[in-house]
């Protein structure tokens, strides 16, 4: 077996006895040896410990992304960390600029798209095609998912209960879903909320 020196001195039980054997050999008492040889003690373990110092970006095999870490950490889990890389990330959302640009092309009937986009600067153009182009299968979908949800949601909610004109409340049960005028909302004993809140 491997003699750990460095280990036994980042040991604080260690040192301290270490210290108190070496201060008994001296001829010195315990209450005269406890403080000084606890505060050795304290600023050798200091000196050989393996400090965590500042973070920094490396990738993490395991969660496959970029993580910040201490050299401690890194050293104590070599096989888990690589030096960071360059991950790109797919994002399914539209920059400020492209959804504006993807809202302003949904107003333009199909037989004038061509030049309304004619009409666009180069870096609208390039911004249309690399944004816009190939998501707009997928968000008309996503469109239609939330249009066919908010229909069902209307067919099968619950006219509100009216008596005079005025919503009868006492006829409302709490937890249904309703139609007021179109909007979809629950009752919750007191009050109506939006399901969209």
């Amino acid at each position: 077996m491997r003699f750990d020196l460095k280990g036994l001195l980042e040991d604080e039980n260690f040192l301290i006895g270490a210290g108190l054997l070496t201060a008994g050999a001296k001829g010195q008492s315990l209450g005269e040896a406890a403080f000084p040889t606890i505060m050795n003690a304290a600023k050798t373990q200091k000196m050989f410990q393996d400090t965590a110092k500042s973070t920094k970006s490396v990738y993490d095999v395991e969660l496959k992304k970029n993580v910040l870490k201490t050299d401690l950490e890194i050293k104590n889990n070599p096989q888990k960390y690589e030096p960071a890389k360059n991950v790109k990330t797919e994002s399914n959302s539209l920059s400020k600029e492209a959804l504006l640009l993807y809202k302003e092309s949904q107003n333009i009937p199909k037989d004038q798209f061509k030049g309304w986009f004619d009409t666009l600067s180069t870096s609208q153009q390039s911004l249309y095609n690399t944004e816009i182009r190939g998501k707009i299968s997928s968000m008309e979908q996503f469109m239609k998912i939330i249009e066919n949800q908010e229909a069902k949601a209307q067919s099968t909610a619950l006219p509100v209960p009216m008596k005079d004109n005025q919503i009868d409340v006492g006829a409302l049960q709490e937890g249904i879903v309703y139609n007021l005028n179109g909007q979809i909302v629950r009752w919750n004993g007191k009050n109506f909320e939006g399901l969209n809140e």
